[in-house]
């Protein structure tokens, strides 16, 4: 969570003549509770909000996993400290009965919000809150509708689902209708890179200039840079000043974790001393992985960790791990990993064709990015590019921690869509 100095720090950005203080606005999340961003780009982005003076409102859409366990509880307790009766809780119908249930189920809540807050926009995080947020109240909706495209969900759903063909095809054909709609109704898109940007204009024809770019942000008071935990945990791990790899993240196929250890069995050959600090909640997937690499096990630590504890771990390393296949879904992406490799200080090894990412690191010499096709050659360079600027990185850490935090943080991004919220809001018809 942001802290209150930061919070007032943010206010001054996000304040401006009209300061969006005479304005309501209603965010409609599709977010889980459980979800391990639903603290950081949830709560953080309503507390900001309200502490802005705008009159704001949640509509949150809940699963059958946001069961009541502590963090969902938690997360429900600390939404209904900071908004009250303002903050409502709509759960979801099973996806396989189709829209509809849907739909009957939001629609309550949705023409409630209306007739007590008259709220000059809604912005939605999804392309289902979006979609079914249009579908309700297009044909008579006054208010303004900003979307939010975190990826590009009809072809993750048939490149990425883990289900048979015909489910994914069926997913997909959804999805794009989802995605027509929206772009045909809706008054702006947030979306999470350039690439994403020009893709949309290119594919749906939405006007570039009703468009926002907002990268999937970190909380730069939570990610830092933790010198004595990077002490601290090295000499606990006896790794003392070893070069030190990290990975964080989920072993999902689109995160390429099999070239990954590939790699981490070249980086070994080169140099038997270097550490390799595996950061998951998959820890049984992330051992079985491990058997199958020629390196010491020994060389290996396997950890879950979540928040400011990830940010210490993330400290322990040298330079992060960004692998992804060179598809569309990637092409458009923006993982946040990147931003929280840079804010603790790593440089970061990624392949090319990661939205605006792999740019971003040639142009800024944040690391080294090589063809996503990841064939030996391609490993056994970043092997050798790692061993032989390991001196630069840690000189370049601070640098790269600035960076993030300025371009990748929470005050950029609410930068970002405070300029959306004014300009929908203060359109003329």
């Amino acid at each position: 969570m942001l802290t209150d100095s930061r919070i007032k720090v943010i206010l001054s950005i996000f304040m401006s003549p009209m300061a969006l203080k005479s304005s309501s606005i209603v965010f409609i999340n599709g977010t889980p509770l459980a979800d391990n961003v639903f603290q950081s780009h949830i709560i953080s982005y309503l507390k900001i909000l309200k502490e802005s003076g705008t009159d704001v409102s949640l509509l949150s859409i809940t699963e059958d996993s946001d069961s009541k366990s502590e963090v969902c509880e938690s997360n429900r307790a600390s939404i209904r400290a900071l908004l009250g009766n303002k903050a409502i809780f709509v759960k979801q119908p099973p996806a396989n009965r189709g829209f509809n249930p849907m739909l009957k189920a939001l629609k309550p809540a949705l023409e409630k919000i209306r007739i007590e807050k008259s709220p000059q926009l809604f912005h939605t995080n999804s392309y289902l809150t979006g979609y079914l947020t249009l579908r309700i109240l297009n044909k008579r909706r006054r208010e303004k509708m900003l979307v939010d495209f975190k990826g590009i969900l009809p072809q993750e759903c048939l490149y990425y689902d883990p289900c048979n063909l015909p489910l994914r095809i069926a997913r997909y054909l959804i999805s794009i209708k989802m995605e027509k709609y929206i772009c045909r109704h809706a008054d702006g898109l947030t979306v999470v890179s350039n690439a994403f940007k020009e893709w949309v204009v290119r594919k749906r024809g939405f006007a570039p200039q009703k468009i926002w770019v907002a990268p999937s942000c970190v909380d730069e008071t939570v990610f830092k840079i933790d010198w004595a935990a990077r002490e601290e945990i090295r000499k606990t791990l006896g790794w003392g000043d070893a070069p030190v790899i990290v990975y964080n993240g989920s072993l999902r196929k689109w995160q390429l974790p099999e070239r990954m250890f590939e790699l981490f069995t070249a980086i070994y050959k080169n140099n038997k001393d270097v550490r390799f600090l595996f950061l998951t909640d998959d820890l049984d997937g992330a051992r079985r992985f491990m058997q199958n690499t020629a390196t010491q096990k020994e060389n290996f630590h396997l950890k879950s960790v979540r928040g400011a504890n990830l940010a210490r771990y993330l400290s322990t390393g040298d330079a992060g791990i960004l692998l992804r296949k060179k598809d569309i879904v990637n092409q458009v992406a923006s993982p946040t990993k990147f931003g929280e490799y840079l804010r603790c200080g790593l440089g970061v090894i990624a392949t090319d064709g990661i939205g605006d990412y792999s740019r971003i690191i040639r142009e800024k010499n944040f690391g080294i990015v090589i063809p996503s096709r990841l064939d030996k050659a391609n490993l056994e360079e970043a092997a050798r590019w790692f061993l032989n600027h390991l001196g630069e990185l840690r000189k370049g850490a601070e640098a790269r921690s600035y960076w993030a935090g300025a371009e990748l943080g929470w005050a950029k991004n609410i930068q970002t869509l405070q300029q959306a919220y004014e300009a929908l809001i203060t359109e003329k018809p």
